[in-house]
């Protein structure tokens, strides 16, 4: 899922949304699905860590809700949620009128 981002978000980005080489690249609609589908994975994978169990330090299997939630707020969550939100903010900004003057 990581790779397909890695590589889709960027080309789709730069072909097909501001269409960088001059050329228009119409984005096949099978691109659409699949781009939607991993999104849905990725959000998914979000809320279902919230209810995994994990072994803690004395290798020991946490099953208590609480501290499975804190432990994920503490631990991977804030960056699962910035590669979930990534798309989303992506296609945001492309779609404003002043995505052409934007520039990294």
């Amino acid at each position: 899922g990581l790779l397909f981002t890695a590589i889709v978000l960027p080309f789709r980005v730069c072909f097909l949304d501001h269409r960088l080489l001059g050329q228009e690249f119409p984005t096949p609609p099978a691109f659409d699905i699949i781009e939607a589908a991993f999104e849905a994975v990725f959000w998914i994978d979000l809320v279902a860590n919230f209810f995994f169990t994990y072994t803690d330090q004395h290798d020991n299997e946490v099953t208590e809700l609480r501290k499975i939630v804190v432990s994920y707020v503490r631990g991977t969550f804030l960056i699962n949620f910035i590669v979930c939100a990534i798309p989303g903010l992506v296609g945001s900004v492309a779609s404003t009128p002043l995505h052409g003057q934007l520039r990294v």
